[in-house]
């Protein structure tokens, strides 16, 4: 729910920029995920990009007009992404051919899809994985990583994804409904979640992370980018000659890395016990791999291909 709804409502001078700050979740606001990566995830549906929850002095600044709510910072609209009972809020270019997503300002401060008025803004129960630095406190730390090593290759041998960065909770599908399908491609969003909900999964030979849902999903970061704040799915081509996943480590200290970016690590927007948990010497090596630069050599050079491929197929379905 928005602090300066009412501000935010009142034109009786004119559309006026407010700071998006939340009394919902105090201290906090919705800010802009400043991520290069974050674009990739419209890659296929649109330019744009998340917005998410942070600290009230990064709060992002928006004016509301003709319904429609602008961000100030990169004059771009807020768009609904609604599938069935649930969906995303994203930013995007405005299209001066289009109107703009209209939104409700609701009595108790918080804002609806014109269109979807069941449904309001809010934050995800379960908090999205990304890619985060290899040191940082908010990455995952499995619980049982050694498990996943020795089972790899192994049909069948699925290992379940408990944490013990963050006590008592597990990585899990990160809406209601576990494997969605768009065209020809099944995925699941994945998040962090309580332990009882845990994903199984297991390695394959070529180091790809494969999971027990959707008839074997794997692991992938969004449009393959492996870059700071990216997102990461699991996902399944459902055509004949399919993507593989994309390769993953599993690191010392019990955290998994993409293997063509070692800087970088599974992680959330929570921060967890990461760095109390590990010993000093397997900080220090954290700490000395985040700061390595790592050469974009485009670690899955079929994927400029298969995009051409997965939207003529879907033109097809």
């Amino acid at each position: 729910r928005l602090k300066y709804a009412k501000e935010l409502s009142d034109r009786t001078s004119g559309p006026k920029n407010v700071p998006l700050d939340l009394i919902s979740h105090p201290g906090s606001a919705i800010i802009s995920l400043d991520f290069s990566a974050g674009k990739n995830l419209f890659s296929i549906i649109g330019n744009g990009f998340l917005p998410g929850i942070g600290s009230k002095e990064s709060a992002m600044h928006a004016f509301y007009d003709d319904e429609c709510l602008h961000s100030v910072e990169s004059n771009m609209i807020f768009e609904p992404f609604v599938m069935q009972e649930n969906g995303f809020i994203y930013l995007a270019v405005k299209d001066l051919n289009k109107p703009g997503a209209k939104f409700v300002i609701n009595e108790d401060k918080s804002m609806s899809p014109k269109l979807s008025p069941a449904l309001c803004i809010g934050v995800s129960t379960y908090p999205m994985v990304l890619l985060v630095a290899r040191d940082s406190p908010n990455r995952a730390i499995f619980k049982y990583s050694s498990e996943l090593l020795c089972g790899k290759g192994a049909e069948g041998n699925n290992i379940s994804l408990d944490l013990i960065s963050h006590p008592n909770c597990a990585l899990v599908s990160a809406l209601d409904q576990p494997v969605m399908k768009s065209g020809c491609i099944s995925y699941c969003y994945l998040g962090i979640g309580p332990a009882e909900k845990a994903l199984k999964a297991r390695f394959s030979k070529r180091n790809e992370i494969i999971f027990e849902i959707g008839g074997g999903l794997l692991m992938r970061a969004v449009s393959n980018s492996l870059a700071l704040g990216n997102f990461i799915i699991c996902s399944k081509d459902n055509f004949l000659i399919a993507r593989r996943g994309q390769h993953f480590i599993v690191n010392e200290e019990g955290s998994i890395s993409p293997a063509e970016a070692p800087h970088l690590a599974l992680g959330f927007q929570v921060p967890g016990k990461a760095n109390t948990i590990v010993s000093d010497e397997l900080i220090a090596v954290a700490r000395s791999l985040a700061r390595v630069k790592i050469q974009n050599t485009n670690p899955d050079f079929l994927n400029y291909f298969y995009q051409k491929y997965i939207r003529r197929m879907c033109r097809k379905d």
